[in-house]
């Protein structure tokens, strides 16, 4: 895969996964307005972390050629000369605590874990899709959830049939990928 081919980046690094990543610089173009950080993953200079993600403070910001775990929030793919994956730093030390991350609130996240294990299947209806980004929004039983999409996205409103591989109390986000539709019911046999 090359650092500019966005299906096999998006094949790569899926939302969810968790990856090691190494901090190349800090990112201010302008003055003193940060940017954020830029991160090598497995080699390729494609990781993002935005500046309000990290802490308040820049001289609190892992250094540059510090390793350490991120989540994968989304794909930046609009441009092929510039993709690039925008993480959430793992560790406490390396993200600014007021930050919000598409994720949901500590109570709902409970409810949600509890009816929607890994490995549970799920029907959700397509609310909204990011062209750009390939990424569109999945609602289904009361919660919503961003899942990725190769090719064509699905028009607004169609059914897509998922299935949860992942929970991730990081982000306090459901990860989702696509499944196969479920079989119908079988006919109930005819009474003799």
């Amino acid at each position: 895969m090359s650092d500019n081919d966005p299906d096999g980046l998006i094949r790569r690094f899926p939302i969810g996964k968790h990856v090691p990543g190494r901090v190349r610089n800090h990112l201010m173009p302008r003055g003193d307005t940060a940017a954020g950080a830029l991160v090598e993953l497995e080699g390729l200079p494609v990781g993002f972390v935005d500046a309000e993600h990290l802490p308040r403070g820049r001289a609190q910001w892992p250094r540059p050629g510090t390793t350490t775990g991120f989540e994968i929030l989304r794909h930046d793919v609009r441009r092929p000369a510039r993709l690039q994956i925008r993480l959430w730093p793992l560790e406490t030390a390396f993200r600014n605590p007021a930050s919000t991350h598409w994720g949901h609130p500590d109570e709902q996240w409970q409810q949600i874990k509890q009816r929607h294990p890994v490995g549970t299947h799920v029907t959700g209806t397509v609310t909204s899709t990011h062209h750009p980004n390939r990424w569109l929004t999945v609602t289904f039983d009361g919660t919503r959830s961003r899942v990725t999409y190769l090719g064509a996205p699905p028009p607004l409103g169609s059914t897509l049939h998922l299935r949860v591989v992942a929970l991730s109390e990081a982000t306090h986000r459901i990860i989702l990928t696509p499944a196969p539709e479920p079989p119908p019911d079988p006919e109930p046999s005819p009474a003799r």
